[in-house]
């Protein structure tokens, strides 16, 4: 995410709306683990 965020390919904004967007629906998707997959977005930006 770092990468897309230096290339401009992705706005800080956008990325955090479209975290949130998709993460009340995880639980429909058991190999993916909420925390890990909150992570990375929180690692290039900061809380969220």
């Amino acid at each position: 995410m770092a990468a897309m965020l230096a290339e401009g390919r992705v706005l800080p904004e956008s990325l955090r709306e479209l975290f949130e967007a998709v993460a009340a629906e995880l639980y429909k998707y058991r190999a993916i683990n909420p925390a890990s997959f909150r992570r990375a977005p929180e690692d290039a930006l900061g809380p969220l």
